[in-house]
């Protein structure tokens, strides 16, 4: 009877021994996960941020050119290059950290001013690689005669 007893009782310690391997496992697993997801946010966050930042920077620019001038004076910016009315430039908000960030810039006449729309897309790293993290677009309207802030 002794023997039935000792038996017993080392199964249900190697039942309770692998039930504690998998809550340990699955614990593991999503610690891994929250760490990945956490990395993934706080690189869109400091992609939206970028692009804010550079869609008010811009905000005053009628064209691609004074975007340029005005991305140049942006702190953290490096890079700055314009094709037509594409500006691309690096930004590094943090030492670790560094953004493509594009700015397009459209302009539509119209009889009583012009529109201009900029399309700021932000990738992950020093390439305009694949997919962008983040696109913001904004415009702004200009009357004929007046001059933005």
């Amino acid at each position: 009877m002794n023997r039935k007893t000792n038996k017993a009782f080392i199964v249900e310690l190697l039942a309770l021994f692998a039930l504690l391997i998998m809550v340990i496992t699955v614990i593991t697993v999503i610690s891994i996960r929250t760490r990945s997801e956490s990395m993934k946010a706080k690189e869109l966050s400091e992609a939206v941020l970028c692009a804010q930042n550079t869609a008010e920077i811009t905000a005053p620019a009628a064209d691609g050119q004074e975007a340029a001038g005005l991305i140049e004076q942006m702190d953290g910016a490096e890079d700055v290059s314009l094709a037509g009315g594409f500006v691309s430039f690096l930004l590094a908000p943090t030492k670790a950290d560094r953004y493509r960030v594009t700015v397009e810039v459209e302009l539509d006449p119209g009889e009583t001013g012009i529109f201009t729309t900029k399309r700021i897309n932000v990738y992950a790293g020093e390439k305009q690689e694949g997919e962008p993290l983040y696109t913001m677009e904004s415009g702004n309207f200009i009357k004929d005669g007046e001059e933005m802030p």
